[in-house]
Order: structure tokens, then sequence, then C-alpha cells
């Protein structure tokens, strides 16, 4: 040992595992590996080493793939083909639906929050959509004009209090339904829907149709035809009325009835024992261009049951338009139930809908005693109100139509109670009139004269102005010759010039005279 280098003894003593190096590589390789095994590892190195044990490099097998992809491919063949089972047979019969409303309808039912959906077409026929505010046809239109033959299940659709619905249906025509309303919707073979109004009201916006063409909607009775408009319609048992928003429509019944144009309206005659006046209810034959050969009806095919999702909050409704629209159709005591309606809920729409149910007992149903005790239920209620001025102007115009004695007596108490109105000049002018029908001439003059301080047109000043004078005229004042010239020269050709020189010369007469 002694005799041998020292790098080869410190190998020797070290790495005893080792022979003896048997040439200068291996010495050198053994005082190298020597060297390395007397430094201390620094961290670096030690990460460096457990990486390289923690993960070694091993040659992993490659597994094959296609079985995995043959299986997806299979799987989802499989899953389009039942889907495709089970909604191909029911295209043929589906139902109608809604867009921005509560509820959609399936045999008569009403499930909840439909989307916007393509009304199908039945077989072979074109069908319609809602995009926006206006349905837009879509496919191809009839090739011929063709009688329209029912084909196919009707489906009813029907809201209850407190909601509307808006329908597109087949052929491009909107319809509005209105709360406690029933409407059912007929399948035709010319690829367009015949609608039936059987309660509540309706409103229909139809597209303007091709030559030879038109649209019928049944209203008890009663068959509007029209070939592009918007109208609205009620219908209560055999009674029906129809207004006119825009364009021309036409009311049948065995024969055409009445044609009505923008801005009219019309209701059905008066009734007894649930006939209506104008004939047995037939009804009329439907105007249509004859058929050069009927269209077959395509056999119903069943459609799958379908689990109605749960209710939604109804959409909302506006009672005070509805009161409008049913005004606007002739039917004021389905108006007072909206009004009744608005008042239930509350807020200014409530203290508005007292007030114009008073309006339309007075000025609808000819009832001026209720429309009295209406607006004074309002004034108890709201003694200040919104429309307190115009209640107390109604009561006193209602009370004077009336001849009731307590005219007056309202009358002044509004001269009293409204100093600064701008109806004061209107309200003094009629208590002038009525203490000059009751020959109370200085109370009148008076009158006429607040009248004439607060007038802010000249209809109310020449009408003071002149029964003023003729007041003094009466009482045999002087001046009162003063007051007919001075209307006189006021207003030379007004409208009681005549009378006012009338009873000029006659004073003129009597004073002149010995």
């Amino acid at each position: 040992m002694s005799s041998q280098g020292s790098s080869s003894g410190t190998y020797r003593t070290a790495s005893p595992w080792l022979g003896e190096p048997a040439n200068q590589v291996e010495a050198d390789l053994a005082a190298a590996l020597e060297e390395a095994r007397a430094r201390t590892p620094d961290e670096v190195t030690m990460r460096r080493l457990w990486s390289n044990v923690a993960s070694p490099d091993i040659e992993q097998p490659t597994r094959s793939r296609w079985p995995w992809f043959v299986g997806g491919v299979v799987t989802s063949s499989a899953l389009a083909v039942a889907v495709g089972i089970w909604v191909l047979p029911a295209l043929p019969h589906a139902r109608l639906h809604f867009r921005d409303v509560d509820l959609s309808v399936v045999e008569n039912q009403a499930p909840a929050n439909a989307p916007d959906i393509v009304v199908p077409a039945h077989p072979g026929k074109p069908g319609s959509q809602l995009a926006g505010d206006a349905p837009v046809p879509v496919g191809p239109a009839p090739a011929a004009p063709v009688a329209a033959t029912p084909v196919g299940k009707a489906t009813t659709v029907h809201t209850n209090a407190g909601q509307i619905r808006r329908l597109a249906l087949r052929g491009g025509t909107a319809v509005r339904l209105s709360q406690a309303s029933t409407m059912t919707v007929t399948p035709l073979s010319d690829g367009t829907d015949r609608p039936t109004v059987e309660k509540g009201d309706a409103s229909f916006s139809v597209p303007h149709q091709a030559p030879g063409h038109n649209f019928s909607v049944v209203a008890g009775p009663y068959r509007i035809v029209v070939i592009g408009t918007k109208f609205r319609l009620h219908v209560e048992g055999v009674k029906v009325a129809v207004a006119v928003d825009d364009g021309v429509v036409e009311v049948w019944r065995k024969h055409r009835l009445v044609r009505l144009a923008t801005g009219d309206s019309w209701s059905s005659p008066f009734e007894r024992g649930g006939v209506p006046a104008d004939g047995p209810a037939n009804g009329p034959a439907e105007p249509q261009v004859a058929s050069p050969a009927p269209v077959a009806p395509a056999a119903p095919v069943p459609a799958p049951a379908v689990t109605a999702p749960a209710a939604v909050a109804p959409a909302p409704v506006d009672p005070m338009q509805e009161a409008k629209a049913a005004l606007a159709a002739g039917d004021p005591n389905r108006a007072l139930d909206f009004y009744r309606a608005a008042i239930s809920r509350g807020g200014p729409a409530a203290e508005n809908a007292e007030y114009e149910i008073g309006r339309v007992q007075r000025d609808r149903l000819r009832q001026p005693a209720e429309a009295i005790a209406t607006w004074k239920r309002y004034r108890s209620s709201h003694p200040n109100g919104l429309l307190r001025i115009e209640t107390d102007v109604s009561i006193i115009e209602a009370l004077v139509a009336s001849d009731d004695s307590s005219a007056l007596a309202e009358a002044n108490d509004f001269l009293r109670q409204h100093g600064d109105s701008e109806r004061r000049a209107e309200i003094a002018r009629i208590v002038g009139d009525l203490y000059r029908e009751r020959s109370d001439y200085g109370k009148a003059v008076s009158a006429y004269q607040t009248a004439l301080a607060a007038s802010r047109t000249r209809e109310v000043t020449e009408y003071a102005s002149f029964q003023r004078a003729a007041c003094l005229i009466a009482m045999g004042q002087p001046s009162g010759n003063a007051a007919l010239e001075q209307y006189l020269r006021a207003w030379p050709q007004g409208r009681f010039s005549r009378e006012a020189n009338h009873l000029l010369q006659g004073s003129t007469a009597h004073t002149t005279s010995p």
C-alpha cells in the first residue's frame, strides 16, 4: 500500500470494491470520483437528482385510440336516431306557441313560458313565425287560390283574469287575446289558420292578402272578412262589436251587413232569446275563391305527451287601456269592469278610474244620477285630488242638465272654493243663468260680472257681456243702454247683435215716450 502513489492509495482506501487501475485512464477516473465524493452537494444538484429519480424517463407502451373513436361515433349516431324518432312524428300536429306571454297551449291546457317558436305547418303547407313585433311568413305562398277547408285538430286558447297572449297564425296574422277571453284556431288546407273568437276581446293585425284571397274571423254568429287591416273584436254570447283601427272590414251574416273603414265601429243589433235581430245563427258562407279540386285533409298524427312546465307570473295588464279599448268597441259595461279593476290596484290610476266611471255613466249609459253619486264619492275620498275641480264641474253640469235645484248651490260653492280656477268664468256664467231663470236679475248681474273678470275666452266674454246688459235692462237700470251699446261696439256682428239692437230700440222708445 505504501509503495503506491497518493492518488491510487486514496482511491483504493475510499473505493475498495474497484480493482487496481490498469492504465492511466482508469487512474484519472478513480481520482475524479474520489474528488467528487469529497465535495458537499449543493441544493441545485440535489434537486436535479431527486427530480430524475422521481420522474424517470421510462418509455410507455403506445395504446391505440381507435376503439374510443369508433365507440363515440356509434353512440352519437344511436342518440341522433332516437331523437329523430321522438321529434319527427310531433311536427305535423304541433300546437300554437306564444311570444312575450305567460302561457302556451298544448291540447287545450296552458303550460308556461313558451319561447318564440315557429308555428309548424301541416304536411306540405307553409308556416309562419314571430320575429320582433310582426309575423314573418316562412315558406312559399300557395301556387293557386283554392277553397280553404279545415284540416287537423283545432286548438283552443284561453286567458284568465290578468293574462294577455300574443299569437302568430299561419299566413302572417298577429293576434292579441285580452284577459278572460277564449279563441279557437282551426288549421286550413291553404296553409293558414281560421280563428273563432268565442268570448272576450281580441285584436288582429292582418297582412295584405294575395289577389283572390281574404282573411276571416268567426265571432259569434258573424264572420268578419278582411283583406289587410287592423281591427278589434268583442264577443259576449251572440253580441259582437267591431272597431277598425286601419283598413276596411266587412261584417257578414248570410250576406254583407256592413262595411267599415278606418275609425268606424259596429255593434250587433238587439237580440231576443239569444237570437240576433238580423237572422238565425246559421252564419254566412265564407267568401272564398272557387277551388278547381278539393284538397284532401292530412291524416292527424298524435303528438307525444308533453309535461307542462311550472307556471310563471301572468303578463301585466293595463286596466285603463283595456277600458278605453272596450269603450271603442262600444261596450261601456265592460269598460266599467276594467275601471273598477284599476281602482282595486290603487295609485294615481285608481283616482282617474273613479272619475272616468262617472263619465261612462253620464255619457254612455245615460245615467246622470248614478254619475253624480259616483263623483260625489270621489270628492269625499279625494278632497284634494288631482281631479277635484273637474269632478265639481262635472257634478254642476250634470245637475243643470237634470234640472236639479241643487245646481245653484253647487255652483256657488265652486266659486267660493276655487277662486283661482281656470273654470271659474264658466261656472260664474252658469250661476248667472240660474239666477236669471229665477228672475233674480241683481244676483245674475253680479255673477256675469264675475264671469267677465275671470274670462279668458271670447265666447264667455261675449255671452256674459250681453246677458249682463239684458239683466240691467230688465231691472230698468239706465246703465243697461250703455252696456248694450258697449256690447254692439265690441261685437257689431256678434251672436246677440240682433237681440241687443232690439232691446236697445225698445229701451230708447220707452224712455222717450211721454
